[in-house]
């Protein structure tokens, strides 16, 4: 099409290596920014009959080498009309290989790190024992037409129009009431994991990645948090209740049968209670004081008075200090670092802050060996229990710092987890920027040094077994 004068011009030919002397190629699709056209071709050394094929555009205006897209796309029977969809990350095509219902079915493969993907059936009813060919999906992938020649169709290859339905149903929902071992003994398992009891305004991850359905596979997963929020981003999914209460969630997997070659909806539920964080800090301590440990609190202290200490024996701030107290209490040597801790108080036990650059959720390198250290703490005292409290400086509006704050404290959660402090003794939460420690609020013009003092998490223990006597 000529933009200038409006009119159109008579099509060109595409040039080698696209078009090539013996081959025959039928169709082709050039990617949203015109730099990749796949394109089926009947040509030496492919893979069996048609093969689908890309070529790249150079910089000097030519086109690249035509690459056989693979064994993952290409069979020894035929593949034609190849489409990719505006975001370059789904292919779709229609094959009378791999598990076609009949002649050409529409099959679709995704591309993962420059990888394709097994080649999926659409599968029925879009699919029929006839051609199905030349997939065109629009509107966000809500709809798309298609070309079928199914024997109920007008006569030859007729254009169907295809709806996809916006939001799964969540019907019949099935409560989550064995172990993840019993469920994966099941033909039909659909399950997830995530913890029963959460804190309100902190980032919980819901795992339903151990689901598996026998001769079928699960293409979609919906999620239901019991709050309004619906969910598709996979099997996995990260979610902040920003309100106490009970929650129902749901989990709604959609499985295509690989025989059948027909869907269908599998829901379990699961009851979660969320608290408030002066309520889960008894509800934690109950937890950690079941568990069998192999070293307590008190165990091989090393009691010293402060006025037998001179100030030159000291030459860093301790790694922890009990909050609001002097410490009096010295040290317990952890791999060159001093601990100061109060035997039997239920004071919080506060380890040195952790700081960001800003608009980042990942602490800056230097913070690295504060965690480590306090990794070591946990590890030396199990009874204790963590909390990671995570703080942004006003600059952004309120929502963004509170799910910035969150992310750090998640960080800050995760990398303690990594080093083997085992998940239910941390709860992560975050307080945007609603605890700043100096004057830098909104509107205030300040230095970015400034600013840094409030970008930062911080790690609060706790005594679970003597939070637990105190209740």
């Amino acid at each position: 099409y000529q933009g200038a004068s409006g009119k159109w011009i008579g099509p060109n030919i595409m040039p080698e290596p696209i078009n090539i002397k013996g081959s025959y190629q039928t169709h082709a699709s050039l990617t949203s920014n015109g730099k990749t056209i796949y394109f089926s071709s009947l040509r030496k050394g492919g893979i069996g009959g048609f093969d689908i094929y890309k070529s790249n555009l150079k910089a000097d205006g030519s086109w690249g080498e035509a690459i056989n897209l693979g064994p993952e796309i290409n069979t020894k029977h035929d593949e034609n009309s190849p489409f990719m969809t505006e975001d370059g990350a789904t292919l779709y095509f229609s094959s009378k290989g791999h598990n076609s219902i009949g002649g050409f079915d529409i099959f679709f493969s995704k591309l993962e790190n420059k990888k394709w993907e097994s080649a999926k059936n659409m599968g029925r009813p879009i699919n029929s024992t006839a051609d199905d060919t030349y997939y065109f999906p629009y509107n966000n992938g809500k709809n798309a037409l298609y070309s079928s020649a199914r024997p109920e169709g007008m006569g030859g290859n007729d254009i169907y129009k295809i709806t996809f339905l916006d939001e799964p149903e969540f019907i019949n929902c099935n409560p989550l009431a064995l172990s993840p071992e019993q469920y994966q003994k099941k033909p039909v398992s659909v399950f997830f994991n995530s913890h029963d009891t959460i804190m309100n305004g902190q980032a919980y991850n819901f795992d339903g990645s151990i689901s598996q359905i026998k001769d079928a596979d699960i293409r979609d997963y919906f999620w239901n948090m019991g709050d309004g929020t619906t969910i598709k981003t996979g099997s996995t999914v990260n979610h902040t209740f920003r309100k106490p209460g009970t929650y129902e969630v749901k989990l709604e997997a959609n499985a295509m049968h690989n025989k059948l070659l027909t869907t269908n909806n599998y829901c379990v539920k699961k009851t979660v209670t969320v608290l408030t964080e002066e309520e889960i800090i008894p509800y934690l301590a109950a937890i950690i004081e079941k568990e069998t440990f192999n070293q307590q609190l008190n165990k091989n202290l090393i009691y010293a008075s402060t006025d037998n200490i001179h100030s030159d024996e000291i030459e860093d701030e301790p790694l922890a200090q009990i909050e609001g107290q002097k410490p009096k209490l010295l040290q317990k040597e952890i791999v060159g670092e001093r601990v100061i801790l109060e035997k039997k108080s239920t004071e919080k036990y506060k380890i040195e802050k952790v700081y960001y650059n800003l608009d980042e959720s990942m602490f800056v390198p230097e913070s690295k060996q504060i965690l480590d250290n306090a990794a070591k703490v946990l590890h030396d005292y199990p009874s204790l229990i963590a909390l990671v409290v995570g703080h942004a400086d006003s600059r952004g509006n309120s929502n963004y710092n509170q799910i910035l704050s969150e992310k750090r404290a998640q960080m800050v959660a995760n990398y303690l987890v990594n080093l083997g402090v085992n998940s239910s003794r941390i709860t992560s939460y975050g307080r945007g920027d609603q605890q700043l420690l100096n004057e830098c609020a909104s509107g205030v013009i300040c230095t970015d040094e400034q600013h840094r003092i409030n970008r930062r998490s911080e790690i609060q223990l706790k005594d679970s077994q003597e939070l637990s006597k105190s209740k």
